[in-house]
Order: C-alpha cells, then sequence, then structure tokens
C-alpha cells in the first residue's frame, strides 16, 4: 500500500547507488539516549510525589512521564537542521 502512496520516494535503492549521493557529506554518530536502568515509582499520594520531586531537585507533575537522575538538560533536536554552510 506504500508503494501506491509515495511511489518510488519510499523505495531502497538497490546496490550501492545511494553511495554516490552521499560522497562528502559529514559523517553522523546516534549517540546511545537509552537508560542504563529504568525503575517505576509508585507515589501513596500527591504531597508523597512533591517529597520526591523535591528530592530529585526536578520538577515532576502528572504530566511527568519519566524524568532522569541525575537530572539531564535535553536539548529537542526535532526544529534543527545541519548543514555546513554558513
Amino acid at each position: 500500500m506504500t508503494d501506491d502512496l509515495f511511489g518510488d520516494v519510499m523505495k531502497q535503492p538497490e546496490g550501492e547507488e545511494w553511495r554516490e549521493h552521499w560522497k562528502g557529506m559529514p559523517e553522523f554518530k546516534q549517540l546511545d539516549a537509552e537508560p542504563w536502568k529504568s525503575v517505576v515509582v509508585h507515589f501513596e499520594d500527591e504531597k508523597a510525589m512533591l517529597d520526591f520531586a523535591k528530592m530529585m531537585d526536578q520538577k515532576i507533575t502528572f504530566k511527568t512521564p519519566s524524568i532522569w537522575y541525575p537530572k539531564v538538560d535535553r536539548v529537542a533536536a526535532i526544529d534543527k537542521i545541519w548543514t555546513d554552510k554558513v
């Protein structure tokens, strides 16, 4: 079905032809952003959650899906474009 919607756009080139298009491009290495270990923490009530947040020195709300310890300052890259031209 994908081929019907996007035609050849979604098809991978056969062989090594793609290398010519990527010639001279800067190398990109994705750093491992996965946690070493994750633990689910349950709170008896809101006060317990707020006490834990204070102890961890991090903001935790009802919408917070996870936190890092120690705190990690992450920069969103979804709205960034990398280029070698200034």
